[in-house]
């Protein structure tokens, strides 16, 4: 790989957590969540350089955070749009437009929730041995609980199989060609809500595998309160 991007999602509300910031500029113990997911992909060895995409109104306080804890490697800054579709877009766009001198073919970009501050080394690794090998990589962990089937929320007469089920997580590994053939498709279809990457893969190329990477279980997606909880109670930990 000529080039490892990390593509970091910051361009969310977060409403759902009640707080009078967005959940990825939410400071615990001093840091801002998005620092230390920047952190963990300007620590890998592989990866070269970072995107965040994030509100207009927030990229000083971004600059701010990288520089207050040392992020050494390039960064720009990407404009978060409506959607998380919308911010993947933009992002790709300024990834383009930085590395556009290269071959997209080579240029391995790595999508990630910027609210998944406890991406470890490990799981980075993993991602992009698999994404070497396969050509494009999907972070997971194994569902361990039973699942029942509803239409209604009342009643079940389905189970499952969990040993078929596994949980996306991110990040999600692919060339920069590929993200940029995906948007291309959405557009001709003109697929505008898919809720993540990995369902728009799935509406726009049905047919294309994707291969899976073992994720963590720490590599969880800050979305209520009770995660900010964890969070704290994990970084006071280790």
């Amino acid at each position: 790989m000529k080039r490892v991007v990390a593509l970091l999602l910051a361009g969310g509300e977060g409403l759902r957590l009640g707080a009078d910031r967005p959940k990825q500029f939410l400071e615990v113990d001093g840091r801002s969540v998005l620092s230390i997911t920047l952190a963990a992909f300007d620590n890998h060895p592989a990866v070269t350089d970072l995107c965040v995409v994030c509100p207009a109104q927030w990229t000083a306080y971004v600059r701010e955070q990288a520089a207050a804890f040392g992020i050494r490697k390039p960064l720009v800054l990407a404009s978060g749009g409506i959607s998380s579709i919308d911010s993947l877009r933009n992002g790709l766009q300024t990834v383009a437009e930085a590395w556009g001198g290269e071959s997209p073919q080579e240029v391995a970009v790595m999508v990630h929730d910027a609210v998944r501050p406890l991406v470890d080394e490990g799981v980075l690794t993993r991602n992009l041995e698999v994404y070497a090998l396969r050509g494009n990589a999907i972070s997971c962990i194994r569902s361990e609980e039973a699942y029942l089937h509803s239409a209604d929320g009342i009643q079940s007469t389905e189970i499952i199989r969990r040993d078929l089920l596994w949980r996306a997580q991110t990040p999600m590994t692919f060339s920069l060609a590929k993200l940029q053939e995906l948007m291309r498709a959405a557009e001709e279809k003109r697929i505008t809500g898919s809720q993540s990457l990995i369902t728009l893969v799935h509406e726009v190329l049905p047919d294309e595998p994707l291969y899976v990477a073992l994720g963590s279980r720490t590599n969880f997606k800050i979305t209520f309160p009770e995660d900010v909880r964890l969070l704290k109670g994990l970084i006071d930990l280790y």
